[in-house]
């Protein structure tokens, strides 16, 4: 009877080893049974198994439709095989006419067209475990990436202007500013914030500098735009949650442009679109209240207006317009320094940070602790788990053998149940005292800020004030000369001198 074989890896990381082992023991099972196998039909395959529409596998497949004999179908597992359902769909049709026969070595299973229920089950289950582990290993992968998200490193190949190295003594990877490209990309960002080129102008002047792909092609339009709206740039990386919520986060590696330079050209890049990438003049005007003040009177956007090059004055554009009564045109001097005095009554003093401090060390050392304990907790449960599979997974093959489906669906309603567990622990493994971490930090945070910001206000620039100023108050709203606003929690409890109120919540927590 002819027989064919099939070795699969999903992937050319995978060594070849794993091929080889996997086509030894079909040939052996094949010889051994006395089928016949020809060199042409042992299948090697380095193709995944859930990605893409498997070409070469669907080739063997249409292989065994036109064959005239029935096929024996060898595999060293059934997850060589496929690690889905929709393949059951149509391997099941041919082995219903009687043209193909399944052997599965390790699940020690044959299916043809004369299988029980209990056997068809079992190529079921195996299918589902299959299938249970690619999903477990996309979770890992998502994991993963979400775990370097956090910690700053990058997610994908760097982009131009940068380079991806590998430690040869660590074998760790990393990246590293590229200092020929960067500083055309320095450039490219510096010239399109100005506000005087378009796109098709950035194209022109850098085409031939830069190199976009390692075969030498030149970058096209749509690359540039990709360059200029890419903050990994700035110092910062996106994340796009499996939800569609996207994050953004400080990376670890060095920034080629200023976060208020990205910022820049994506203001220029919206008003160009705007007007059909027609380039526009635009000046600079690095103003630290731009968009964050309201008018009292008639609740619009204070806007900013330079006088000789070098005098920032805040107003309200509607009373321009007749629209408003609110007519003063403010010196940015003295809003800043209503906006040091507002940072200088949340402060508080030395002896009480320190107290702060040493009590959330001792609070993260006693954490730790408890996190150890609670991992190695979660670690048994989890190898028990396991073990209580393994046994069942056992009892299964008995009940089947028995053809008994009374306890073969009772065993199958157990494993789930089993594995389902399994998860639960696995994630909670993942995620042990995660939120304590993100108390410990916030508090931390907020007195560290409360200590020095009046005076990191003093020595920050434009942006940097702006954050600073979002983080402790909101709803600016400026009528005449006077700033009103409401301090963000807990700021506002300081302010009011309830530190302490801030503090005893902290200990509550513990």
């Amino acid at each position: 009877m002819r027989a064919i074989t099939l070795a699969r890896k999903s992937s050319n990381l995978q060594g070849e080893d794993t091929i080889t082992a996997q086509s030894s023991k079909t040939r052996e099972y094949c010889k051994n049974k006395g089928f016949s196998l020809e060199e042409a039909d042992e299948h090697l395959l380095t193709e995944s198994s859930t990605k893409g529409n498997r070409d070469k596998f669907n080739d063997i497949i249409s292989e065994i439709k036109r064959s005239k004999e029935k096929i024996i179908f060898v595999v060293e597992t059934i997850d060589r095989l496929q690690r889905s359902f929709k393949e059951t769909i149509e391997l099941d049709g041919i082995r219903k006419e009687g043209k193909l026969e399944l052997h599965f070595l390790r699940e020690n299973l044959i299916i043809n067209e004369y299988s029980n229920s209990a056997d068809l089950l079992r190529w079921d289950m195996g299918v589902m475990f299959a299938r249970s582990y690619v999903l477990q290993l996309s979770d890992n992968v998502k994991r993963s990436i979400k775990q370097r998200f956090n910690e700053g490193r990058i997610l994908n190949k760097a982009p131009i202007g940068y380079k991806n190295v590998t430690d040869e003594k660590t074998s760790k990877k990393s990246v590293i500013i590229d200092e020929e490209r960067a500083a055309i990309i320095k450039h490219v960002f510096e010239d399109y914030a100005t506000g005087n080129y378009s796109l098709a102008e950035i194209e022109k002047k850098y085409k031939d500098m830069l190199k976009g792909t390692e075969e030498g092609k030149p970058i096209r339009r749509n690359y540039f735009h990709t360059i200029l709206q890419n903050p990994f740039y700035a110092g910062l990386q996106i994340y796009k949650h499996p939800a569609g919520k996207v994050e953004l986060k400080e990376h670890i590696y060095p920034p080629l442009i200023s976060l208020e330079l990205f910022k820049q050209c994506q203001y220029v890049m919206k008003k160009i679109n705007s007007c059909h990438d027609t380039p526009i003049k635009y000046q600079s005007k690095p103003f630290a209240f731009r968009g964050l003040i309201k008018c009292a009177c008639c609740g619009a956007t204070m806007s900013v207006d330079i006088k000789k090059g070098k005098y920032y004055y805040i107003f309200c554009n509607n009373a321009k317009k007749g629209k408003c009564d609110n007519k003063e045109y403010v010196k940015q001097e003295i809003v800043l320094e209503q906006m040091s005095d507002i940072l200088k009554e949340i402060e508080i003093n030395d002896t009480v940070f320190e107290e702060v401090r040493k009590f959330l060390e001792n609070r993260r050392n006693q954490n730790i602790k408890d996190r150890n304990a609670e991992v190695h907790k979660l670690r048994r449960d989890f190898n028990k788990k396991q073990l209580e599979i393994d046994n069942l997974m056992a009892s299964l093959t008995e009940a089947q053998s028995k053809n008994s489906m009374l306890a073969v669906n009772a065993i199958i309603d157990s494993v789930e149940k089993k594995q389902k567990e399994k998860e639960e622990l696995n994630y909670k493994l993942q995620n042990c005292n995660e939120n304590d971490d993100k108390i410990n930090l916030s508090i931390a945070t907020v007195f560290k800020l409360a200590k020095d910001a009046h005076q990191l206000f003093g020595i920050s620039n434009c942006e940097q004030k702006r954050q600073i100023l979002n983080f402790v108050c909101s709803n600016f709203n400026m009528k005449e000369k006077h700033i009103d606003f409401i301090y963000k929690k807990p700021f506002d409890m300081i302010k009011k001198g309830q530190i302490d109120g801030v503090y005893s919540e902290t200990r509550i927590r513990t």
